[in-house]
Parts: C-alpha cells; structure tokens; sequence
C-alpha cells in the first residue's frame, strides 16, 4: 500500500497537469503540439500490442491510422450539412476505431499465418500499394491536398464547446487519449494480453498448450489496428 499510493498520487497531478495545459502554454502553437503530442502516444500504444506485446515488426500500421483519419474526415464532412447531419463530432472516434480494426481484420486474415521476415516484407509491400491508391484514388483520400474539414459544425452539450478554438480540441483528444490509454493498460492484463506476449516469447509452446496463435495475432492486429484508426480520427481532428 505504501508503493501505490504515491504512485496514485503522481498519477492524479499528472492528470490536473494536462487538463490545465491549456491555460498555461504561452501560444495556440504549444496547445496544438500538446495535442499533436497526445495523437502520437495513442498510435505509439496501438503499436505496442503488435510489436511489444505479440512481436510483430510491421511496417503498414499506418494504414490503419490513415483508414481511420480518412474514415473521420468523410464522416465530419457529410455530418457538416451533409446526409450524417446531427452526427456529434465528439463520437467520431468511435466509428474510426471500427474502420481501422476492421482495415486490420481484411489484411490479417492473410498476415496472422506469417512471421518473422515474411511477415515484415509482407507489410512493407502492403503500405507501399496504400501509398500508390491514396495516389490514384483523388476521390476517396482527397490528392495531395486531401479532404477539407470544419471540426467546428456542432455544439457540445448545449453549446458548451463547439471544438472550434484549439483548447476545446485539446480537451477533446485528451479524452480520446486517457480513454486509450486506459483500455490498452486492461488489455495487457486480460488472459489474451498474457498470451499475446507467451506468443512473442515462446510461440511452440503456446501451440503446444492448445492455444491457436493465427488467432492470437489476428486479434492483435485488429485490436491495434483499431486504436490506431482512433489516433488517425483524433489526427484529422487537430
């Protein structure tokens, strides 16, 4: 009890910390790299149940994190007077996580069986077609200038916050990021975490135990997958 409760008590003014941040940093510019800052922790976490829990050396995990800032961008589009609207720009996240798990599931299903080398060789050719589509396809990534979006277009909680100046982003991807953060720490507690990472250690005798590891490293694509789509909404959102 004495080791947790300083450690509850870092954790508490860690937390009063950043929900201040904006009223202390000097320029709209510190706010917005603080908040750029959170995006790049939420993806850095999804990337750590591919390669420090299952490990996974892939090279496309931002695909998924594309699929789901692209997902967010069309989605705030249509909701802004479009077919979507009254869609809150608060829950945008939650679809973008179900596009990147589910851009996760379609190529897992043909990367869970591989490892090693074929497995890293695999990614990289598949991040390397990503990249010619988002060429060839202007009408779904936008071209080089990709896709216009007014973050702005509705009111939170009865006109609370609209999200429109930086701080209210901030505050909107903070609680994105704590939400993340949160899961993926229960994550690696569950009985999947531990076998994800017996998988890493010693994949034989996981297969051994009676435990399949195809299924074992599809889920952790598509969980990681997702919370990367989630970073690549609160991206688009910034």
């Amino acid at each position: 009890e004495g080791s947790v409760m300083p450690r509850i008590l870092a954790l508490c003014v860690a937390l009063i910390a950043l929900v201040l941040l904006p009223f202390f940093a000097g320029s709209n510019t510190m706010v917005t790299i603080a908040t750029q800052t959170l995006v790049w922790v939420v993806l850095a976490l999804s990337y750590n149940i591919v390669l420090g829990q299952t490990g996974l050396l892939s090279f496309c995990h931002a695909v998924f994190f594309g699929a789901g800032a692209f997902a967010a961008s069309h989605i705030i589009a249509a909701a802004d007077g479009g077919s979507w609207s009254g869609w809150p720009v608060w829950l945008t996240p939650v679809l973008a996580f179900g596009v990147g798990a589910a851009t996760a599931f379609l190529l897992g299903l043909f990367l869970a069986g591989r490892t090693g080398v074929a497995f890293v060789m695999i990614t990289l050719a598949i991040s390397q077609l990503v990249i010619y589509l988002a060429i060839a396809l202007d009408s779904i990534f936008g071209g080089e200038g990709g896709i216009g979006i007014d973050r702005a277009y509705d009111d939170f909680l009865f006109g609370l916050a609209s999200f429109g100046p930086q701080r209210e982003a901030y505050w909107l991807v903070l609680t994105w990021a704590l939400i993340a953060a949160g899961l993926i720490w229960l994550l690696r507690r569950t009985s999947f975490g531990m076998l994800a990472e017996a998988t890493r250690e010693n994949e034989e005798r996981v297969r051994f135990s009676g435990q399949s590891t195809w299924h074992i490293r599809l889920i952790a694509l598509v969980v990681a997958g997702g919370f990367a789509g989630l970073a690549g909404a609160l991206h688009a959102l910034n």
